[in-house]
């Protein structure tokens, strides 16, 4: 799959999303070997879901490299933040984890992808459950 098709099924994903109000797109890049997605999405209950993902391209396939989902409320407050950032090696799923409310509090998670992320907010699954 091409780094453009990512980019384009990303921005289609939140088009199509019930839950997601509207959203600015703050940064898109894409070359051959790599691409980058950063968003800004405002849910439908006013929340706030910052996205940013990147993707290489390594022997002719695209992979997700790194990603951030950052989920807060109107008041700015974290209500969850999935990412793949190599901070917390403590963790079993390590580099995978969320933040669940605060900062400090870290749980383990699997790898994730904004379709994943998405199908929790249009779930329900509510700001006190952890996916």
């Amino acid at each position: 799959m091409p780094i453009r098709q990512c980019i384009e099924e990303s921005i289609l994903l939140l088009t199509l999303s019930p839950i997601v109000e509207s959203f600015t797109i703050l940064k898109k890049r894409e070359t051959e070997g790599d691409g980058f997605l950063r968003v800004k999405a405002v849910i439908v209950d006013g929340s706030l879901l910052e996205i940013s993902m990147y993707w290489q391209l390594t022997e002719d396939d695209v992979r997700p490299v790194a990603y951030r989902f950052h989920w807060q409320d109107e008041e700015t407050k974290l209500i969850k933040r999935w990412d793949n950032a190599k901070h917390h090696p403590e963790i079993k799923t390590f580099p995978f984890h969320v933040h669940a409310g605060e900062e400090k509090k870290v749980k383990e998670s699997g790898a994730m992808e904004l379709f994943d992320v998405l199908r929790i907010l249009e779930a329900g699954a509510g700001k006190t459950d952890v996916a």
